[in-house]
């Protein structure tokens, strides 16, 4: 049996004790580590999408600040 081969989960019954049971909790912790990581992945990769997108906010808002500093709405009436 390789790692890829599905294991049924039966709700029903069964415990680690059981027969093909240390196989079905094995593979349990094995599927909950993957998920893990993969977890972990998407939140590292959000981060990083985050932190590019508030250097270009911060960015935009510098250029627009300036701007309409320099511009008629910041001289005295």
């Amino acid at each position: 049996m390789s790692n890829t081969d599905v294991i049924p989960y039966d709700e029903t019954g069964g415990s680690f004790w059981e027969i093909n049971g240390f196989k079905r909790t094995s593979k349990r912790v094995n599927d909950g580590n993957a998920l893990c990581n993969d977890l972990m992945n998407m939140i590292r990769e959000r981060s990083e999408i985050e932190n590019k997108y508030s250097n270009l906010l911060r960015n935009w808002s510098k250029k627009w600040f300036d701007h309409i500093g320099k511009g008629k709405l910041s001289s005295p009436m």
